[in-house]
């Protein structure tokens, strides 16, 4: 989504209000705030506005022109707090009724904004704002369609409107009928041929459709008009980037930072500009220009940190810098009690750095509280085998290793740390992405992101190449070529504030659908927050399957253990390794019942491994080790579906919302 950069509104807004301003007349100064809002100019109208107010506290018109600004920065509770003091001198203004409804939209209160729309309608039949706000709210909804009703409606009182013709084109382009787009955006160049944001939205929806040189004459006669225009600069660089035209994005996102230092976006593309000029260490430094102004912002650190991983060493003193954000991350997390959240920040932490023996030490005392002291030793023998150690680590090594001299593990003599437990494998691949998304390249971050979560479990081979493929058949034919037993297309959407990630796994050796899992996520830590869900919903939905590592009479040993969260008395059927394989659909193991050994109910948990007793099937005993076990009843997979408005219909209606809020009346 391409917005006006929001900067610090309320803490702005505040200084001004308790700033000392020489008299001054307050017609002159609305007249002036009017003159900058007709521009855009939103702080230096506020400024204007509320110079106003101090010298007429009265002044109605100017309370409700701080609320339109405060609209247009997108701080909603703001405009409600303006909309309330303008109402005490305008009783009954259908605008200020609108406003508030709108940023009732804004705020997610959509039962509100339905009763002030509707009132508002009552009272004035005709009002256009009502109208185009009753369908942002279908749109809020997740009924895209029919919001083309109300911007219809509003087109039969006034032809050349120019919110419903850029509403309707964006609505037909949201649902794919770009015939219906192009035709109400011609009506709008037509009307209103002087208009930068008519121009902007042509060359969007021509981007939207893949057609990057018309975009690009589109969005460069939008800044022809307005050569400030921020939204066309974003634009255009994204569609340079896209064209491969590295260079020629450098000078654009230049300009952007120049103008605002917070613009995320912009940073984030030179970066990724420079990476692709082969420029590594300039690319560095940029990233870490950005971090400096945006430190929480995750799209540019985890881009930052693929960058060093893919082209520093272990050894270089960079990678201990990031390492620790995610280490006072895990800490914080640790705290709350948010232990999942601190163990994704730790392994983000030792991904980068994975010889600082600080991090690994809080991180392996994290596992002893969570009663996996195999786990905890096994980081402790890291430090001790590639760091220099404490005495104190070194002795609570010797400690816990005659401790777990009686485990499980250790009375069947196996090492745990040394278990191959991926017996299954996971394809990644994505698609060429969308020119529409605030981070061009989003899909390939979060291919490779993701594939980096789920590979820490340890449960799961994973293949991510890190180059698109083109279709559905190519990622089918690469899956099949490595052997993979499902492949994965990952889709990824974003709005200015939100992301929506999109994993469909399909089964290698037959194309069918395995399943399907979406998560949409708002927030500061949005795209964090997405990855972890999905790799554990994913890792979850995946058909159990272990291994008989050996054997003693009945009893045996397989390589499943607490940490994959099998218990006592769990049942598990014997197959040999050629006897079972995926299912042809869905996320399930399929085989002839003919061919099950036996079954091992499982009678004493360790972490990685378990024993239990073996009771064959039939006259012969059969049982090998090697062979697998399956759990004689699986899960049922869970396949991400949210309840409510549809997580894809959610991110639709964000993206799409962001637009049309963005066209003045």
């Amino acid at each position: 989504m391409y917005s006006f950069p929001k900067k610090e509104t309320c803490v702005l807004v505040f200084v001004l209000m308790i700033g000392t301003f020489l008299y001054s007349n307050p017609v002159d100064l609305f007249k002036e705030g009017q003159k900058f809002q007709s521009l855009g100019d939103y702080f230096s109208a506020m400024e204007k506005y509320t110079e106003a107010v101090i010298e007429n506290p009265n002044y109605g018109s100017a309370w409700k022109a701080l609320a339109q600004c405060s609209y247009n920065l997108d701080e909603y509770e703001m405009c409600l707090d303006y909309v309330s003091s303008a109402e005490k001198f305008m009783r009954g203004d259908p605008e200020l009724s609108n406003l508030a409804a709108f940023s009732y939209i804004g705020l997610g209160n959509l039962d509100e904004a339905y009763s002030l729309f509707s009132t508002v309608l009552e009272l004035y039949p005709n009002d256009p704002s009502a109208r185009f706000g009753l369908a942002e709210l279908d749109i809020a909804k997740g009924r895209i369609p029919s919001a083309t009703d109300f911007y219809l409606d509003a087109l039969k009182r006034s032809p050349e409107n120019r919110k419903a013709l850029l509403s309707l084109a964006l609505v037909y382009g949201e649902m794919g009928n770009y015939d219906m787009a192009e035709e109400y955006i011609q009506k709008a160049l037509q009307y209103h041929s002087q208009d930068p944001q008519v121009h902007f939205y042509s060359a969007w929806l021509q981007a939207k459709e893949g057609k990057l040189e018309e975009a690009e004459g589109r969005v460069r006669a939008a800044l022809k008009i307005d050569p400030e225009y921020d939204e066309a600069l974003e634009l255009l660089s994204s569609l340079l980037y896209y064209s491969k035209r590295y260079s020629e994005v450098i000078p654009v996102t230049d300009k952007r930072i120049t103008a605002d230092r917070n613009c995320a976006s912009a940073w984030y593309l030179k970066a990724r500009a420079l990476e692709n000029l082969g420029q590594i260490e300039e690319a560095y430094e940029i990233y870490q220009s950005a971090l400096y102004s945006l430190p929480g912002d995750q799209f540019i650190r985890t881009s930052a940190e693929m960058l060093i991983t893919n082209n520093f060493t272990v050894e270089d003193d960079r990678r201990n810098e990031y390492a620790g954000y995610h280490f006072d991350r895990a800490k914080e997390f640790s705290s709350q009690h948010y232990l999942s959240n601190s163990i994704f920040e730790y392994r983000r932490a030792l991904k980068l750095d994975p010889y600082d023996s600080d991090i690994r030490q809080a991180y392996a005392e994290l596992l002893r509280t969570q009663g996996y002291n195999e786990r905890y030793a096994g980081q402790l023998e890291f430090i001790i085998n590639n760091g220099n150690p404490s005495v104190k680590v070194k002795d609570a090594y010797e400690s816990y290793s005659s401790l777990l001299k009686r485990s499980l593990s250790a009375s069947w003599g196996i090492d745990s740390v040394l278990l191959d437990k991926a017996h299954l494998s996971i394809g990644l691949y994505f698609l060429p992405g969308s020119l529409n998304g605030i981070h061009p390249d989003g899909e390939k971050l979060t291919t490779l992101f993701l594939s980096e979560s789920m590979m820490h479990e340890g449960t799961c081979r994973i293949y991510a190449p890190d180059t698109p493929v083109n279709s559905f058949s190519e990622a089918f034919r690469d899956g099949r070529n490595n052997g993979v037993d499902y492949f994965g297309l990952v889709e990824f959407a974003e709005s200015e504030n939100s992301v929506k990630i999109t994993v469909t796994l399909y089964v290698t050796r037959t194309g069918k659908i395995a399943g399907k899992f979406e998560v949409y996520r708002t927030g500061t830590d949005r795209f964090y927050s997405a990855v972890m869900r999905l790799t554990d919903s994913i890792l979850k939905a995946l058909p159990k399957r272990g291994v008989v590592l050996a054997r003693s009479g009945k009893n045996v040993v397989v390589d499943l253990g607490r940490w994959d969260g099998v218990a006592v008395d769990s049942k598990f059927n014997v197959l040999g390794k050629n006897s079972v394989y995926v299912a042809d659909e869905g996320l399930d193991f399929n085989f002839n019942e003919k061919n099950i050994k036996g079954t091992v109910t499982l009678t004493d948990l360790g972490e990685d491994i378990s024993q239990g007793v073996f009771s064959r099937t039939g006259f012969y005993d059969t049982l090998e080790t090697g062979d697998y076990v399956i759990p004689v009843q699986n899960e049922e997979a869970e396949t991400g579906t949210q309840t409510g408005i549809s997580a894809e219909n959610q991110a639709s209606a964000s993206s799409l919302l962001d637009l049309l809020r963005d066209i003045a009346f």
